[in-house]
């Protein structure tokens, strides 16, 4: 996850957060979708680590309660 986090373009105090405090995030600016290969506008979106609903074990990241998969095809 915190790779993944790198890679979207999130700093490592924002990171930090996410991952190891649980705190939400209220972010404006660009993450970056390696799969689309492009920047994405966020502006006061809310970022949020959760336990994947399928899978406790394993983590999501998800923009105003989306995953953030989804949400970047909605975009």
């Amino acid at each position: 996850m915190e790779k993944f986090c790198t890679m979207l373009g999130l700093t490592k105090e924002m990171t930090e957060s996410l991952i190891v405090k649980k705190e939400v995030l209220k972010c404006s600016g660009k993450i970056y979708s390696e799969q689309h290969r492009r920047n994405f506008d966020i502006k006061d979106d809310i970022l949020r680590v959760e336990n994947d609903p399928d899978n406790e074990s394993r983590l999501n990241l998800t923009i105003n309660r989306k995953p953030i998969a989804d949400w970047f095809r909605e975009q």
